[in-house]
């Protein structure tokens, strides 16, 4: 699946699905290494990882277009 993702942004998706490619294929080597086990122990991480992806352009200008031009 992080594969196809990856995929998908190469041709056009956008950094964060790229990113987000990049989590679903570690997610899926620790399961494929240590099973589920070690998916639950590596959950947190993972889930601390999702705040590291870019954020989306889209989303973030309209969330500070109000904020800049109130500052301006």
């Amino acid at each position: 699946m992080g594969a196809g993702q990856q995929f998908a942004a190469t041709l056009g998706a956008g950094l964060c699905a790229g990113s987000l490619a990049f989590l679903v294929s570690v997610a899926g080597a620790i399961l494929y290494l240590g099973g589920v086990d070690w998916l639950r122990a590596w959950a947190l991480p993972l889930l601390l990882g999702l705040f590291m992806l870019p954020k989306l352009a889209l989303v973030y200008n309209q969330v500070t277009l109000p904020l800049q031009l109130l500052a301006s």
